[in-house]
């Protein structure tokens, strides 16, 4: 299709719709077949009431418009809205080189958002370089920090990178990132965004050794997770409540709490969120790990 025309006769045949069906309260029959014929460009709202009519999304036009394909910068975005832990090195080294190619053609401020996003997360978990990860990606938050409203593309790339600023920082960022997440529940599926932000806040408590208020996230996260069927954060969240109460000496039950996450992760066959879980075992506890003795093929009481 590729054109406006093309796809909107295509789109009103499938449905089954007449051409006075499809411009009701938009414009006039006869206007409406020559956008049909690619002679005439309607106006926006015009456009939009079409849409309408045809209980439409633009976004999803668009699709349809470009023979039900999503184009390079949709598939960054999507690509980049399913990474669920930050282990994964080759997922995010494999988004980061899509955009290079889509930045090499054309600017694009959001596409460089997310490609810085992916390099700070990148120094921050892997080389352990906070302080160039901040440098990273400092420049988005100072942008973003002025703005009267938060839209989703921002809160996507917030949420990612908010546990790389000073702790007050991030408090701030996840704060004004869950009043935002409000506003948008009954447009995109905010609830796993709200549960993966109240586990990231937690690791920061648990390094400043606040267990007692991470924990408080951390359950209050699994109680999201468990209501709305989100098995995977789940299962992070399991795994961090096991970590945080063998910091709190509570180790009989923490180890329990690990060995179950494992053991879910194991029985849904996730390996990613199975690597995840062990990585950040290591991190918190590297020097107990012997006698954790955790193994994922324990069978326990789930």
């Amino acid at each position: 299709m590729q054109n406006i025309g093309d796809t909107l006769k295509f789109i009103r045949k499938s449905k089954n719709l007449t051409q006075q069906e499809t411009c009701t309260n938009a414009l006039s029959r006869s206007n409406y077949q020559k956008i049909e014929n690619n002679k005439i460009m309607p106006s926006m709202d015009r456009f939009i009431q079409i849409l309408l009519n045809f209980n439409m999304t633009l976004e999803e036009f668009e699709f349809v418009k470009r023979d039900f394909t999503p184009s390079p910068k949709e598939n960054i975005l999507y690509l980049y809205s399913k990474i669920i832990t930050s282990s994964e090195t080759d997922i995010l080294l494999d988004v980061i080189s899509k955009c290079d190619d889509y930045l090499a053609n054309q600017n694009d401020i959001f596409i460089s958002d997310i490609k810085a996003s992916l390099e700070g997360i990148l120094l921050a978990e892997k080389e352990h370089n906070f302080e160039l990860a901040r440098e990273k990606v400092a420049y988005i938050w100072d942008r973003l920090s002025e703005a009267d409203e938060l839209f989703w593309n921002d809160i996507l790339i917030l949420r990612n990178i908010f546990f790389i600023f000073e702790n007050e920082t991030a408090q701030h960022i996840v704060n004004r990132l869950i009043s935002q997440l409000k506003k948008y529940r009954y447009l995109y599926p905010t609830l796993s965004i709200e549960i993966s932000l109240h586990v990231n806040r937690a690791t920061y408590l648990i390094l400043d050794e606040e267990y007692e208020l991470a924990l408080h996230y951390i359950e209050l996260s699994i109680k999201i997770a468990k209501h709305n069927h989100y098995y995977l954060q789940f299962c992070m969240a399991v795994a961090k409540k096991g970590i945080v109460l063998y910091k709190l000496d509570q180790k009989q039950q923490g180890k329990h709490f690990m060995q179950r996450a494992l053991r879910v992760a194991k029985v849904l066959e996730e390996e990613r969120i199975l690597n995840g879980i062990k990585n950040e075992i290591d991190y918190f506890l590297h020097d107990e790990l012997q006698d954790l003795s955790l193994n994922e093929f324990t069978k326990i009481d789930i």
